[in-house]
């Protein structure tokens, strides 16, 4: 936090009683310190949330914004170097927001849950712009207990959830101990039958446990549509696991730098183990694919950041004629959807030159 406030030499902080303050408060460009939930009155630097609130807007209006100007700094996570400030333009949201849009994958009745935190890209789109810009309801809860989350989902008819691979693999633990409730040997032929309709509904469209996975489902409600899965690779394993008992699992591919959608797999032609087609208005090519078509992703389009904040070097590293270099190794197949096979500097070069 003090790295990231003396590059942006930010001039507002919000923040809760819980945080230090006092040691805030010595910081010489920080004009207003703006706690959430403070019970005493305002003193100097800081103020009442609520007396922000109340406070008369400016004579002069809202400030004129061109597609173009700097709408956020979201810092990376750090944990090969010093964070670096990844510059995200008004122009980069909404091309990204176009794109998932584009889709048709969000309708008029939907409510999306947001439990993974907002100063991360992906829930930032996911779970504030694109629902605030389709004009579909966000219903918010501040904690990962699955108990929990399970009976907002119930209780507010939530129909899409946005997780990482690690949360969804806590939700299917859960269901997995349901079925470990089921006797023997009843359990194992359950099992069979399930892995054997998944298998010939692939081929014939029509799955005949439907009836038997309806109560699966009442787990989430029968409104409940589906999982969006992003942030990490979602282990094929998992996506398999969901699938048999009936629930659709849909994985995208982004970065910070990217605003952050690249890929997603659209509802109506979902491929299982891939990171999806390519969003409206994104480009995405393989550099030097080797004899297996693997090599590392690219990306074009108004969704990539014009830079890092300060930092020229790292920026002249990963932007090229245009193109963003993720550090992703993948291949596109033969029908445009990307498949994500490991990370560029993870690769050891023998002495051989065999990677």
């Amino acid at each position: 936090i003090q790295y990231t406030l003396e590059q942006t030499r930010a001039r507002i902080i919000f923040t809760f009683p819980q945080a230090p303050v006092s040691q805030l408060q010595q910081i010489p460009f920080l004009e207003k310190i703006a706690v959430v939930g403070m019970t005493g009155e305002s003193n100097g630097k800081i103020i009442n949330f609520s007396e922000v609130l109340q406070s008369p807007g400016s004579e002069t209006g809202l400030p004129v914004i061109g597609p173009d100007d700097l709408a956020s700094i979201i810092y990376t996570s750090g944990t090969t170097g010093i964070p670096k400030g990844v510059r995200l333009t008004h122009k980069n949201f909404c091309a990204d927001y176009r794109g998932i849009a584009a889709l048709n994958a969000i309708r008029p009745d939907d409510n999306l849950l947001a439990i993974l935190p907002l100063h991360h890209a992906l829930p930032f789109m996911a779970t504030l712009l694109l629902p605030l810009f389709s004009r579909v309801k966000i219903t918010y809860l501040d904690t990962l207990k699955a108990e929990a989350i399970l009976r907002c989902i119930k209780e507010q008819q939530v129909t899409i959830l946005v997780l990482t691979p690690q949360v969804l693999q806590h939700f299917y633990q859960g269901m997995k101990r349901q079925l470990d409730l089921i006797p023997w040997p009843l359990r194992p032929l359950l099992l069979a039958y399930l892995n054997f309709s998944r298998r010939l509904s692939r081929y014939v469209g029509i799955n005949p446990a439907k009836p038997l996975l309806k109560k699966f489902r009442r787990a989430l409600g029968e409104q409940f549509r589906f999982f969006v899965i992003g942030g990490a690779k979602l282990p094929e394993s998992l996506a398999e696991n969901l699938a048999r008992l009936g629930f659709t699992v849909l994985e995208g591919y982004g970065l910070t730098e990217t605003a952050p959608v690249v890929t997603f797999n659209p509802p109506a032609a979902p491929r299982p183990g891939s990171a999806g087609r390519p969003l409206s208005g994104v480009e995405v090519r393989i550099l030097n694919p080797d004899a297996d078509g693997i090599g590392e992703v690219l990306i074009r389009g108004y969704n990539v950041m014009p830079g890092y904040f300060h930092n020229e070097a790292a920026t002249r590293e990963v932007l090229r004629d245009g193109w963003f270099s993720s550090g992703d190794l993948g291949r596109l197949d033969e029908d445009g959807y990307l498949h994500l096979t490991g990370r560029l500097k993870d690769i050891i070069v023998l002495a051989s030159g065999k990677n």
